[in-house]
């Protein structure tokens, strides 16, 4: 089972980089980022990968 804890943090990075781009909807900034890691579908992006991109973006 996947650590729990780990929700609330991904969620408020997403809300942090969404605060950057205002104008994207929820699924044109998860394509977004799914799209700077390499993935054409979020669906198999990991948390961590995720992170890394905002954390880089935001930075």
């Amino acid at each position: 089972m996947r650590d729990p804890d780990r929700i609330p943090v991904t969620l408020e990075a997403v809300e942090q980089y969404w605060q950057e781009y205002p104008d994207l909807r929820l699924g044109q900034l998860l394509y977004k980022i799914a799209n700077e890691c390499g993935y054409e579908d979020p669906f198999y992006m990991e948390e961590d990968e995720l992170l890394a991109v905002i954390e880089d973006d935001i930075e």
